[in-house]
């Protein structure tokens, strides 16, 4: 269960840098245009990298629910949990992709 929290919090590593880029892009998006779609599209490839640590994420789970099954009840809840928050992180971040695009 720990591997699934360690990516999780990689996770929310890549999320982070996610909004910070989108919002950069907003920033600039009128004074430099160039500037701006560079930091949108570094914005959407942490979105990416988040993608991609999510799925490594879900096999840990599986992984642990198969190794462990008298848990699964217990893990799927963890994963449920910092899941939840990782979505809801991920749709305000394209809020602010969406409002570049405009």
């Amino acid at each position: 269960m720990d591997k699934i929290k360690d990516l999780f919090e990689l996770v929310d590593d890549e999320l982070q840098d996610a909004m910070k880029y989108a919002k950069l892009a907003m920033e600039h998006k009128d004074t430099e245009p160039a500037m701006a779609e560079l930091f949108y599209s570094l914005s959407l490839e942490e979105i990416k990298h988040k993608q991609s640590l999510h799925n490594c994420a879900v096999k840990a789970m599986n992984a642990c629910i198969e190794k462990c099954p008298e848990k699964e009840d217990t893990v799927k809840e963890v994963f449920e949990a910092l899941n939840e928050r990782t979505i809801d992180w991920e749709n305000s971040i394209r809020v602010y992709q969406a409002m570049y695009r405009e």
